[in-house]
């Protein structure tokens, strides 16, 4: 079973207000981060949201760790998550499928080369126990760690923007200076 992860509890402190909520293409980042993780084939959409009615994080301030930390606790054994930031309004889901197919595959996590988020991470005892002990031990930590760790196969890079983040103002016209223009 295949589990989507939308990444949406950081603070925006550098967008100056939440991500999630800004309309992209007459939807919210949040509803569309949700609704392509569903096109992706994800059987169930979670997200990492630090208010209520959403996955709170265990450990406050660990950054993306922290919400896939508290998605991990939250999922059994054997299913796989698929993590995507709200703030990736250009992704696809063809590019999220390759993730699923590269890491079905192989048995492994996967993700695009010097780019760590999206990824593509079977949900193990062994993942659950080294992120458990990572932010037990520093707090916080880099999704790299974690992808090191559990050995994840890297894929080429998709074209811009596709992974691209919007996570300043400027970001954010730039980006829907591109969606009026196409």
């Amino acid at each position: 079973m295949l589990y989507g992860l939308v990444l949406a509890g950081g603070q925006s402190s550098r967008m100056g207000q939440d991500k999630a909520q800004l309309q992209f293409d007459g939807q919210s980042l949040l509803a569309r981060a949700t609704a392509l993780l569903g096109a992706s084939g994800c059987q169930e959409v979670l997200v990492s949201r630090n208010q209520s009615g959403f996955i709170q994080d265990i450990v406050v301030n660990a950054g993306p760790l922290g919400g896939i930390h508290a998605a991990l606790a939250q999922t059994p054994n054997g299913v796989a998550l698929l993590v995507l930031p709200v703030d990736m309004p250009f992704m696809d889901a063809p590019r999220l499928q390759a993730l699923v197919d590269a890491g079905k595959a192989h048995g492994r996590p996967s993700y695009f080369d010097d780019c760590f988020l999206p990824l593509y991470l079977p949900v193990s005892q062994a993942a659950k126990d080294f992120l458990g002990d990572l932010l037990a031990n520093e707090g916080q930590g880099r999704v790299r760690r974690l992808l090191d760790h559990l050995d994840a196969i890297a894929l080429p890079c998709p074209p811009a923007p596709l992974l691209q983040n919007l996570n300043t103002p400027a970001d954010w016209q730039q980006a829907t200076r591109s969606e009026t223009l196409s």
